[in-house]
């Protein structure tokens, strides 16, 4: 099985599980949610052993595994909080969603750190790396660190 036809299986999977897919050049899969298509993930192949096999891997550098089923559902894995953070509603009781953060602190690039399980952030001025169990708590670590643009918001 060729590269392409193997991205083209994991495509098919992750297409049954409600992600879009864009097969690009390389061979290279894009990956991300119909809602919010402005996060995604980059799946790569890299030949296995046997000539033929290939194992699916992350932009992140984990291997996701060697057959599309699996890649598919580890791809999930990984972007499901992405998703549903980005998608979060403020109330009362939820905490603040991912794009509130990125509105609040432009410039700012934040993320999930799928092997601490915690949100991160790197500032660039002071050039600082903060990390959060929450949301809310990468949003009130980086107004300590720039205080200047948590008044602005």
């Amino acid at each position: 099985m060729s590269g392409a036809d193997a991205l083209a299986v994991l495509g098919h999977e992750l297409e049954r599980a409600g992600w879009s897919v864009r097969l690009l050049p390389g061979p290279v899969l894009r990956v991300f949610s119909p809602a919010v298509p402005i996060l995604g993930e980059t799946v790569t192949l890299e030949e296995g052993a046997v000539p033929g096999r290939w194992w699916y891997r992350s932009s992140t550098g984990r291997l996701l595994g060697a057959d599309a089923v699996t890649a598919a559902a580890r791809v999930g894995d990984l972007l499901g909080p992405l998703v549903a953070g980005a998608l979060a509603r403020r109330s009362p009781e939820r905490e603040m969603s991912v794009a509130e953060l990125r509105r609040r602190f432009p410039g700012v690039p934040c993320w999930w750190g799928a092997h601490t399980r915690q949100w991160w952030a790197l500032t660039a001025a002071p050039p600082r790396l903060v990390c959060a169990a929450t949301v809310d708590g990468l949003a009130r670590a980086l107004a300590d660190v720039r205080p200047t643009a948590a008044k602005d918001a």
